[in-house]
């Protein structure tokens, strides 16, 4: 278990930051994510439109999301535009299988 914060920066640098427990290795680490992003991601277009912003200008990145295809389906549907996946600190076999693993998440 471990103590990470989870970001979310606009174009123009400024930044909300939320502070969550995430189990690594655990399934429920994607749901805790997912149920921290998406509703700070909502309220963050909340408070443009107020501003008088369109929500659209913003640019919404996730850093270290995990590979599985429903938490990324649920990140494009709340509108963030990028997902940034870590990569093995390893030889060149073992990072290139890794990027062939995340090119097939593409649709």
């Amino acid at each position: 278990m471990s103590r990470e914060q989870i970001s979310i920066r606009t174009k123009d640098g400024a930044c909300r930051t939320t502070e969550v427990i995430v189990h690594p290795d655990d399934a429920a680490s994607s749901s805790l994510q997912i149920a921290f992003i998406i509703p700070e991601t909502a309220q963050l277009h909340e408070r443009a439109k107020k501003a008088g912003r369109d929500p659209a200008t913003l640019s919404v990145t996730v850093f270290a999301a995990k590979p599985d295809p429903k938490m990324l389906a649920d990140y494009a549907a709340a509108g963030m535009e990028r997902v940034l996946f870590m990569l093995p600190s390893a030889g060149p076999d073992e990072v290139l299988a890794a990027l062939d693993r995340l090119a097939r998440l593409r649709g």
